[in-house]
C-alpha cells in the first residue's frame, strides 16, 4: 500500500509505479523507473509512429505499448492504469 514498513524513511511519491506493477504481474522482479532521454523525448512527439528495430525489441512485434497519461504516477489507481498499460 505504499507504506514503509521498516524506519523512518518516506518511499519515493512513485512508489506505486513499482507496487502495482508486481501486483499486477506477480512473474516481474524488478521494475526499472527511469527517464532516458531518447524515450522522454518520443512521449512530447505526439502522433509519433514507434517502431522495434533491434532484435530485443521482439516481444513488442505486435506494437508497443503507449502509455496515455504523461503525469506523475503518485496513487494506486495511476499505477495500476500503468500497470495496465504494460500488459
Amino acid at each position: 500500500d505504499g507504506r514503509c514498513i521498516e524506519g523512518n524513511d518516506r518511499p519515493p511519491s512513485e512508489v506505486f509505479i513499482h507496487t502495482e506493477i508486481y501486483e499486477a504481474r506477480p512473474d516481474v522482479n524488478a521494475v526499472a523507473h527511469f527517464h532516458h532521454d531518447l524515450t522522454t523525448a518520443f512521449s512530447l512527439a505526439e502522433g509519433a509512429t514507434l517502431r522495434p528495430i533491434k532484435n530485443h525489441a521482439v516481444r513488442w512485434e505486435s506494437g508497443i505499448p503507449i502509455h496515455p497519461d504523461p503525469g506523475h504516477v503518485d496513487t494506486p489507481a495511476l499505477g495500476k492504469a500503468l500497470a495496465s498499460t504494460l500488459g
